[in-house]
């Protein structure tokens, strides 16, 4: 257990961890969104599947986003996640080499989180309310696996999920124009034949818009238990040292610890004596 005084030292941490919280439930959205396994997304009780439509259009789109997992960007987006607990908010990724960014701000009455990895450390930022004051501390780990809401890793996992449900959806492609940017969209509307249970977890349509870069622009899931609705309201291909700065001054953080909490209210965090 942690000591007293120990609690005591860090009992800003554990506010800022009523925050985390919050995220946290992104791991249960995008395990809704996977089924929890997306090796069985195909999977059903049926004894036939279709062979879908037009699939060469989702391998070709997904080639096409890989690229962008390796691009230099940044961009805002809003984010409604309606049926979660998570409040719709501001979305701002940004991307340079090893260096990340992911932020997610909420509304005056919401939480705000915020992941900045230079490639050699990671700073997580917290603030209980748009009135609050932003609280930054050193962490260790990787900021591509901290429980934001939606990352740029996560953003492409979404993506994903169709590759392997792929047979129960007939596909096309567009073109678009989001944020000003120029982007190639994948649309997926669900078969007759799709089992309720997958539409429930999937939906029955989707479509999503990625820039020349393969940066996902537009996410827009619907018909589901989950539907999601990431839109990219400002987009450029270059960054500055601002994308990557943390609101705050930075605080050191307990050790071992990705989120600014003490580390017996994180997963797997090793309590201090």
């Amino acid at each position: 257990m942690i000591s007293a005084k120990y609690r005591d030292r860090h009992a800003v941490r554990t506010r800022a961890a009523g925050v985390i919280a919050v995220a946290l439930s992104s791991a249960l959205l995008l395990a809704a969104c996977s089924g929890g396994d997306s090796s069985g997304a195909d999977e059903t009780s049926t004894t036939t599947r279709p062979d879908g439509v037009n699939t060469e259009a989702l391998h070709s789109f997904l080639e096409t986003a890989a690229a962008g997992k390796t691009a230099v960007f940044a961009a805002t987006f809003t984010v409604e996640l309606p049926g979660t607990q998570i409040p719709k908010g501001e979305l701002r990724l940004a991307q340079e080499g090893e260096r990340r960014m992911s932020e997610l701000v909420g509304g005056p009455k919401d939480p705000s989180v915020g992941f900045y990895d230079s490639g050699s450390g990671t700073v997580a930022c917290a603030r209980l309310d748009g009135e609050a004051e932003w609280q930054c501390y050193s962490t260790t780990g990787d900021a591509a696996n901290a429980p934001l809401v939606l990352d740029l890793q996560e953003l492409f996992e979404i993506e994903d999920q169709l590759r392997p449900a792929q047979y129960w959806f007939e596909f096309s492609t567009s073109e678009d124009e989001v944020a000003g940017a120029k982007t190639t969209c994948l649309s997926a509307k669900a078969l007759p034949e799709m089992p309720d249970e997958m539409r429930a977890r999937l939906g029955d349509s989707a479509k999503f818009c990625v820039a020349e870069s393969g940066v996902p622009l537009l996410l827009d899931l619907r018909g589901g238990d989950n539907p999601i609705l990431v839109t990219a309201t400002e987009y450029r291909t270059d960054v500055d040292e601002g994308d990557f700065s943390p609101p705050a001054p930075v605080q050191d953080g307990p050790p071992g610890v990705l989120v600014p909490a003490p580390p017996e209210e994180v997963p797997g965090g090793e309590p201090l004596e």
